[in-house]
């Protein structure tokens, strides 16, 4: 019994033609009628009833179809398993080439201190980063079967592009992980007596922001109605011009937990403030048709398993 013969009775089934259904699986219709003819020579039974109308289930072929169904979903998963290891062992043999496209900042922050992890456990596998300047909310890249995207989503602000049906037929969409969001401020700024902050909180005051990061700026524009009242005095991603700029100037920096810890959490006359109802998801983007689906996996279990450790709620207070 094999796979294709399960899969041209299911189809004629579907669509109770033998023509149609060769037609749908891009086969002669000899082919189909001689898969069937096959089947139910192995199986001993007559699986329909033919008329010059078409192909009907008999009753013995009516009392088999769940059988049949079952049989063919497992079939489909037992050769899908047998190509990933087949893959794997080929991998084991001989190196492989995944390019990682993702924007500055999460270079830095999360890849950049798994690397080490990510070639202990995947020594076979050959990254390159690519540099994306701009998240732009409505343009992706698009990715080879090779490609891994990492990307953020500032307060859901791409959640309805990310979760489109549409978008999930040309991209396999998976969360990494979310983050808390915080506000940093010389420890003489007037809300640096507060223990949290709301967003609108900081809009009277000048802002600084992430540059070459679009899902900041567009969590500005998404979160809030507000946003038009914003005041930003500059975009970089200079720690140092960060920590002058706010040492000497009335300014506020919003920016995530993880550089925060890299960056801000031990640099002294600065408060560090959490703002409220907000975070940074943090997901990736591969090709849905891609086979390496697996690899990515992997991946995707060291960056995850780098991110656990960071809780800065603590150091804070």
């Amino acid at each position: 019994m094999r796979l294709e013969q399960l899969q041209a009775f299911l189809e004629t089934v579907q669509t109770q033609s033998i023509s149609t259904a060769a037609h749908n699986l891009s086969l002669p219709q000899s082919s189909v009628s001689r898969m069937i003819s096959k089947l139910e020579n192995e199986l001993q039974v007559s699986l329909f009833e033919r008329s010059p109308l078409g192909v009907k289930l008999s009753s013995i072929g009516i009392q088999l179809l769940p059988f049949i169904e079952e049989s063919y979903r497992s079939l489909t998963l037992l050769k899908t398993e047998a190509q990933k290891l087949s893959t794997v062992s080929q991998l084991q043999k001989q190196s492989f080439s995944v390019r990682v496209i993702t924007l500055p900042l999460i270079l830095d922050s999360f890849l950049v201190p798994a690397f080490e992890s990510l070639k202990q456990a995947l020594p076979q596998v050959k990254l390159s980063f690519v540099l994306q300047n701009d998240q732009l909310p409505d343009q992706f890249p698009p990715l080879s079967a090779k490609d891994l995207y990492i990307g953020n989503n500032i307060s859901h602000a791409l959640e309805s592009k990310l979760t489109n049906a549409l978008f999930q037929q040309q991209y396999y969409y998976e969360p990494l992980f979310t983050e808390k969001m915080y506000a940093v401020m010389s420890e003489n700024h007037p809300l640096s007596a507060y223990t949290a902050v709301s967003l609108e909180t900081l809009f009277p005051y000048k802002l600084l922001l992430h540059d070459n990061n679009f899902a900041v700026s567009e969590f500005y524009q998404h979160y809030t109605k507000e946003s038009m009242r914003a005041k930003i005095y500059a975009q970089s991603n200079n720690p140092q011009f960060i920590v002058n700029t706010l040492r000497n100037m009335e300014t506020v920096f919003i920016t995530t937990e993880t550089l925060v810890k890299n960056d801000y959490i031990h640099q002294t006359a600065l408060k560090i403030i959490p703002i409220q109802n907000t975070q940074a998801s943090y997901f990736c983007l591969t090709a849905s048709d891609s086979p390496f689906q697996f690899v990515f996996q992997h991946i995707i279990s060291v960056l995850k398993s780098v991110h656990a450790g960071i809780d800065i709620s603590e150091q804070i207070l």
